[in-house]
């Protein structure tokens, strides 16, 4: 037993060193590829050259496609491309098959590299990226993705030239893939930064009836669309219209939906739209400042001083709100509530110049109410001296505006109109005689 044994040990030692001899005959006959020399210099055998170029390319993709941040992968593309380009030298008749393998490899390579370098700032290679998946796209090879190979090669035609071209691409794309709704929403954007923009919200719009869970990926805050709302307003109040419906209590495109009728001069429709957005952001000082204006404009007081309340309630030493009720009130000849709103804002800042205004425009039918009360008996030409004083404010401050700006001449006719109430002819008696046409041209309205 014992002899067997040493036996053994002898055969298994002789097996070991003739290995090891084996071994290194193997290795001094390798090419200098595999000691680390460039293989170009050598007749490297080719399956080395191919096995390293799925290495690298295998490792370029690991650092890609993983969670973490690997590192830098143009280095590993690079050698892969390398390497590739080597095989494809070394092995001139090579199987259609295992071609359109590597050249899918060098296409992604490339497609890789110049991501990257977009984002970091480096030197990318779309030439290279559109002439690999455009070989794809030309042979068509049976078992590869051409919807695949038309959005990547349109992708790189957008980078090269930002331009049409790459259009035809992506309509190719779309006919083959109709259920890639998220390639959709991605095209559209595209379409949208080569002023494509009809064909970029018929997209969103498929989107969103395709399925409604897409929606909120389209609207002005996922997208460029808000930049239609003054080149394509029609389209975009049928994309927005359409993302309320989806998205009802939206402030965002309830907001933009009032912004658009207000341009429009659809002012019924900006209301509802601006109420709708108020009941959701109900502390929105910008929009209940905006709600204030249009019920002013409309003569609708009482909503308007309720708007500017609204927005007291938050930010009570705000003095241009404080302001704007004092001007409602005067607008309604409400001079005692004007005064004490102007006298609150001045309050704050005695020198701001919308408190100052409030406080002057109320101050001259203040003043002649008072003149009025002290002369029951209207012996005018006691009181011309200091009327004529405060007549003077509003004729130049008022009827001088309204010449050049007929938004002003509402206020001076309402002057006039309160001065009616004191004194018998107030166009006759109290405009300069160079006012006279004026208020002829615009008779004031009688309270």
């Amino acid at each position: 037993m014992r002899t067997g044994r040493l036996r053994d040990d002898n055969v298994m030692r002789r097996l070991v060193y003739l290995t090891t001899i084996i071994g290194v005959v193997l290795v001094l006959a390798l090419p200098n590829t595999a000691l680390g020399q460039d293989p170009e210099q050598n007749g490297t055998p080719p399956a080395l050259l191919i096995s390293n170029a799925q290495s690298y390319y295998d490792t370029g993709t690991f650092k890609v496609q993983s969670n973490e941040d690997e590192g830098d992968p143009t280095n590993d593309y690079t050698e892969a491309i390398r390497y590739f380009n080597l095989y494809m030298t070394a092995v001139p008749e090579i199987a259609f098959e295992d071609s359109v393998n590597i050249y899918r490899k060098l296409a992604d390579s490339y497609l890789q590299i110049s991501k990257y370098a977009d984002a970091n700032d480096g030197t990318p290679q779309w030439e290279k990226v559109l002439e690999y998946f455009q070989w794809m796209l030309d042979r068509n090879p049976p078992g590869e993705e051409p919807s695949y190979n038309n959005f990547q090669a349109g992708w790189a035609t957008v980078q090269l030239e930002g331009s049409p071209s790459a259009m035809p691409y992506f309509e190719t794309y779309l006919e083959l893939r109709p259920e890639d709704l998220g390639n959709f929403m991605w095209i559209g954007r595209i379409y949208l930064s080569l002023s494509n923009n009809n064909r970029a919200c018929d997209l969103f719009m498929h989107v969103m009836e395709s399925d409604p869970d897409f929606a909120d990926g389209v609207g002005p805050a996922r997208t460029e669309i808000l930049n239609l709302r003054s080149r394509l307003p029609l389209r975009y109040e049928e994309i927005t219209l359409k993302l309320i419906e989806l998205i009802p209590d939206t402030p965002q495109y309830l907001l933009d939906m009032s912004r658009l009728k207000m341009d429009q001069a659809r002012c019924d429709e900006h209301l509802y739209y601006l109420n709708r957005y108020l009941t959701v952001r109900t502390d929105d000082l910008y929009a209940l400042s905006i709600l204030g204006s249009e019920h002013r404009r409309r003569g609708n007081w009482d909503e308007a001083v309720n708007a500017y309340r609204r927005i007291l309630q938050i930010e009570p030493q705000r003095i241009d709100t404080i302001c704007d009720i004092g001007d409602v009130y005067f607008q309604q000849n409400m001079i005692d509530e004007a005064i004490q709103e102007a006298k609150r804002a001045l309050a704050i800042d005695v020198d701001h110049p919308y408190a100052n205004r409030v406080m002057g425009d109320a101050a001259v039918p203040w003043a002649l109410r008072e003149f009025a009360k002290a002369y029951p008996d209207r012996e005018i030409e006691k009181m011309m001296y200091d009327y004529r004083t405060l007549m003077k404010r509003i004729s130049d401050d008022y009827y001088e505006k309204a010449k050049a700006d007929p938004q002003h001449q509402s206020r001076a006719n309402g002057q006039i109109s309160y001065l009616s109430q004191f004194f018998p002819q107030p166009e006759d008696r109290f405009m300069w005689p160079s006012e006279k046409d004026f208020i002829i041209v615009f008779p004031p309205p009688r309270m």
